[in-house]
Formats: structure tokens, C-alpha cells, sequence
């Protein structure tokens, strides 16, 4: 084949089924058409009727309790409601100072006891870069003690954000980790009856096996919290921006995970991930083309010249 070099531009199509912009997100090289695609909506998957809690955060609390779907946030300590973007409104602010959400179910009354499966969705923007819980759910609200743990629970720590499943007599089992940086990212952790699964702005990232039941960890009245876990006598804390918190009583899989954040949220995402594509000059036979850690494929064009790309 005749070497050739070229400078070609690049296109982001809207090609996604949200692994957001995972493997669907095409990119195409020349003067080509775009590649088609479709979104997946809401239709048939079920996951609004599975909804038991989504706290938006654009709305005061109103005698000291957020409303959402389902369930209550009732405010301990002080929290803010401070302007994020025109696509999302406003989010919570945790100063990180015995400031937290005390979840329910609307009218009171444990939110997760006795539920098999759970996923947990938010944004988040930590403040610091140290110890940050997003949410904490467990038995009681009695003091946790290292290797004998018994709690589900979102801990971000240094740009990296760690899904923990704690149900422990000794030792601890492996936990999900993903980088989550100090920007927004949007979360999911998917809690299914033998696995825990992280998803990073809709990109799966990491699963981890478990045998530990969530009713077993649980128990018969547990409490959830966000931005607490009941570490030390006083407790950690998370410091930084939460929004869009949603909870549903199943395991969300990996179409479902794509009905999570609306479409503001996912185009902005991809204008980031678009910003961040810079032109390809090709001056061999094959080249290796940057795949963005998995959210850009190549696809073959024929440019008005004649001239393929890849």
C-alpha cells in the first residue's frame, strides 16, 4: 500500500446507547456522513416504577426535609443549595462538618430494609481531597469498628471513588474502585444479589463477586445517609457538591444504566468528551488510533478526493 500523509478532521456522531460514551460513541475520519445511531429511552425498561427516591436538590427543604419521589431527606446539621449550571439548577452543598441527609421513606420508616437489589445514582463534586462519603447505609447508627464492618457505602478519597459491601467477622473482601477525579462525575453503584458493580459517567467500570446479602447487611431497620458514615465517635463526613441522587430498588443492568441522568446531562458529556479529540495524522500503511479509554471507535470513510481514512 502507497504511503500517504494526511491531517484528517474528526466528528463526533451521537451514536449512543450510554455506556455514555462508551462503545457506542462513534467517531467518523474525513469528509464521510456520520454514523447513525439511536437512544434508548425510557420505554420497557421499568425503571421509573422501581424508583424510591430522587432528590434533585432545586428546592429549599421545606420544614427541614427534602422531598423526593418516595422518600424524605430530613436536614441534620446545615446544608446549602448553591447554582451549579443552566442544565442542572442548583446542588447541595456538605461543608463537611457534622452536616448530613438522613434518608426515609416518605412518612417515615426504614428505605431499603428487606430489598435484595439496589442501585444508588448521583453526582458528585467532592471539595477536598480526602476522606468523602457520599452514601452510608447500615443496620443502626452504632459505631463501626475495622474488619467487623456492616455497611453498604460510597467513599471518594484522592480523585477515586470506592463502593464498599461490608458484612465482615474478620477480614474484608475486595471492594470497587474507579477514578472519579475532582470534577463532576456521575455515579452508579449497582448492588445485584452476588456482585457489586461501578459505572462511571454510564462507563462500567469495575465488579466485584459478593456473598453477602443486602437484607443480611441490613437488617430489619437500617438507617441511610448521605454524606455520613458512622466512623469514630463523631462520624466522617463528605465536603463538596451533591446532585441528582436517585435511588431504585433493583440491580439497574447496563441499558437500564443509561435512563439515569436526562439528556442535558449526557450531551454535555459528550461536548467534553468531542473537546478532548484532537486530529489524527496517518503517515503509515496502519496506524494505532487513540480510543480515549474506550469511549471513541474508528470507523472507515471515503472522503470526496477518494481518499480512505479509518
Amino acid at each position: 500500500m502507497k504511503k500517504w500523509k494526511r491531517c484528517l478532521a474528526v466528528m463526533l456522531t451521537v451514536a449512543m446507547s450510554f455506556t455514555m460514551l462508551p462503545a457506542q460513541t462513534s467517531v467518523a475520519v474525513g469528509k464521510g456522513k456520520e454514523a447513525a445511531g439511536e437512544q434508548r429511552g425510557l420505554a420497557g425498561t421499568g425503571t421509573q416504577m422501581e424508583l424510591l427516591a430522587s432528590f434533585d436538590f432545586n428546592r429549599e427543604a421545606e420544614n427541614g426535609k427534602f422531598a423526593g419521589e418516595g422518600a424524605e431527606a430530613s436536614v441534620m446539621g446545615t446544608v446549602s443549595l448553591q447554582a451549579r449550571d443552566a442544565v442542572n439548577g442548583k446542588a447541595l452543598y456538605l461543608d463537611g462538618s457534622k452536616s448530613y441527609l438522613d434518608i426515609k421513606k416518605a412518612g417515615g420508616g426504614s428505605l431499603l430494609t428487606g430489598l435484595q437489589e439496589i442501585t444508588v445514582s448521583f453526582d458528585a463534586k467532592p471539595d477536598r481531597t480526602d476522606t468523602n462519603w457520599g452514601f452510608y447505609a447500615a443496620p443502626n447508627a452504632n459505631e463501626q469498628a475495622y474488619n467487623k464492618e456492616h455497611y453498604i457505602g460510597a467513599l471518594s478519597n484522592g480523585g477515586t471513588t470506592s463502593i464498599e459491601r461490608y458484612h465482615n467477622n474478620g477480614g474484608r473482601p475486595k471492594k470497587v474502585s474507579a477514578s472519579t477525579g475532582t470534577d463532576w462525575a456521575h455515579v452508579d453503584a449497582v448492588f445485584t444479589k452476588n456482585a457489586t458493580v461501578v459505572y462511571v459517567d454510564g462507563r462500567k467500570i469495575a465488579e466485584e463477586a459478593s456473598s453477602y446479602a443486602l437484607p443480611d447487611i441490613l437488617g430489619n431497620n437500617s438507617i441511610f445517609q448521605i454524606g455520613k458514615a458512622n466512623w469514630g465517635q463523631d462520624g466522617e463526613y463528605y465536603k463538596g457538591w451533591m446532585d441528582n441522587f436517585k435511588v431504585y430498588g433493583k440491580a439497574l443492568n447496563e441499558e437500564e444504566i443509561f435512563d439515569v441522568p436526562d439528556d442535558a446531562w449526557k450531551q454535555a458529556l459528550m461536548e467534553q468528551q468531542k473537546a478532548k479529540i484532537a486530529p489524527v495524522v496517518i503517515d503509515t500503511a496502519t496506524t494505532v488510533l487513540p480510543d480515549y479509554d474506550g469511549t471513541v471507535i474508528w470507523q472507515a470513510v471515503t472522503s470526496d478526493d477518494g481518499i480512505k481514512g479509518v
